[in-house]
């Protein structure tokens, strides 16, 4: 009998010990479906079929371009053709092109903006004096250092 109570047959069920056939088995999955995928938002996708290449022709060349690059000089060819879409989408993007990398934004001067500017031009003149006048003491106080040094 004592034999039957420590086989491997009895188990104690209890909290942190499960009863066996509810364990997962050896290469059982506890997440047999996996972890979700996040969907891409629509700009990654356009991103993503943008970039594939493919062969255009051009004045009867073959040429692999990529789809973003031969759906821009389609819309660049329509906009030279009188297009009135193209040129605006064209015009559009080579002004954003041109806003977000050649012009710095400067903040209009108001008097709020002037008078911190003075505040810190003042700021900036009391700190120099201060540096001035340490530097001098400093100098002076060498100066006689020496003067006793020779005596």
């Amino acid at each position: 009998m004592p034999d039957e109570e420590n086989s491997e047959d009895t188990y104690d069920v209890g909290y942190g010990k499960p009863p066996k056939h509810t364990q997962w088995q050896k290469g059982q999955s506890g997440n047999p479906s996996g972890k979700k995928k996040k969907e891409q938002s629509l700009f990654d996708e356009l991103k993503k079929l943008s970039a594939k290449e493919i062969v255009v022709q051009q004045n009867g060349v073959s040429v692999m371009m990529t789809q973003g690059k031969a759906m821009l000089t389609a819309a660049l060819n329509k906009a030279m053709n009188g297009d009135l879409g193209s040129i605006k989408f064209i015009y559009q993007n080579l002004e954003i092109a041109e806003a977000g990398l050649s012009e710095t934004k400067v903040p209009a001067l108001t008097e709020d903006l002037l008078s911190v500017l003075e505040t810190h031009a003042d700021w900036v003149g009391v700190v120099e004096s201060a540096r001035t006048e340490l530097a001098e003491t400093a100098g002076n106080q060498e100066e006689e250092g020496d003067e006793d040094a020779a005596f």
